[in-house]
């Protein structure tokens, strides 16, 4: 872990429970979820979905406008692969998934593709 924050790691869970361990400052905020049927639990560092058949993006508390990134995300528990990991803008629409529209990339797990404004292509 990084208490400076200049390359700061997230390490966690993802899938139905989608769970981050965070740095003490970065956590999943619920007011940046869309329609989103999450629980939030353990300070905003995890989330629990259970949700329908529809995409939906939660997102951090925070942004970054430069400087690299890194997460590990591991998949605890899932039926199907249905996740998308990626990064998106402030305007990003949270009722679809991430990298479905042109403010967000996302990596659909399932499919081992990028996506981009609803298109993917392969990495």
């Amino acid at each position: 872990d990084n208490a400076g924050g200049t390359d700061a790691v997230i390490r966690g869970d993802w899938t139905s429970p989608v769970s981050v361990t965070t740095l003490p400052d970065l956590t999943w905020d619920p007011n940046k979820k869309g329609r989103a049927n999450v629980e939030f639990v353990a300070g905003n560092t995890r989330i629990i979905f259970s949700g329908d058949s529809r995409w939906r993006t939660v997102t951090a508390n925070k942004g970054f406008n430069s400087g690299k990134r890194e997460w590990t995300i591991k998949i605890q528990k899932s039926d199907r692969l249905f996740v998308f990991v990626g990064v998106c803008s402030g305007s990003a629409n949270l009722d679809t998934f991430c990298g479905g529209d042109q403010y967000g990339f996302g990596y659909f797990l399932q499919d081992r593709y990028r996506y981009h404004s609803r298109t993917k292509a392969s990495i």
